[in-house]
């Protein structure tokens, strides 16, 4: 079940355009610093769907061992040194797919709607920052043959806030039971 809580914590200051998106089936360089996180299991895959500063890391294992980590974070690029990496300097859409994974990240002045009906959801909640309070939310839908995930994060600015979207999907490997 997911932490339906949705803490209030110190403020965070990050840039959209400091983004960096990392897929990678290594270990990562750093343990990341967890404000609120959910395990899932799901066939033979387990998903650790978290919410890391104005940030998300996904960590999905299988049988118990790292297939695969998604982070959008504000992360220097220099602590990767393998899988994919695409930095957001000019906050420009971007897709990536390999093999039963893909994601594609958005950027927009505007509000989006939500993209997955589910309760299955982490928020967190920051300081107000220009009259607005920015926030993470990280949501998920199970389904027979796929996992979907959805976040979406805000960056307010003096003069409008960015809001950032992940749209994610994993589908089920052809052995994976469940």
């Amino acid at each position: 079940m997911a932490d339906t809580r949705a803490p209030l914590l110190a403020s965070v200051t990050q840039v959209p355009t400091a983004l960096v998106l990392v897929v990678t089936d290594a270990e990562l360089p750093f343990q990341p610093h967890i404000l609120s996180s959910c395990f899932v299991e799901w066939a033979d895959v387990a998903f650790q769907f978290s919410i890391i500063g104005e940030s998300h890391f996904v960590r999905i294992e299988r049988m118990g061992r790292l297939w695969l980590h998604e982070l959008l974070a504000c992360t220097p690029l220099y602590t990767f040194s393998e899988g994919h990496v695409h930095p957001f300097d000019k906050l420009g859409a971007h897709d990536y797919a390999k093999d039963n994974y893909c994601t594609k990240v958005s950027f927009s002045q505007f509000p989006p709607r939500r993209r997955l009906k589910t309760r299955s959801s982490i928020t967190v909640h920051f300081p107000r920052q220009h009259g607005v309070i920015p926030m993470t939310h990280v949501a998920w839908q199970t389904h027979p043959d796929r996992v979907d995930w959805w976040t979406l994060h805000t960056y307010p600015e003096a003069a409008y806030t960015t809001y950032v979207v992940t749209e994610s999907s994993l589908t089920k490997p052809e052995s994976a039971s469940g």
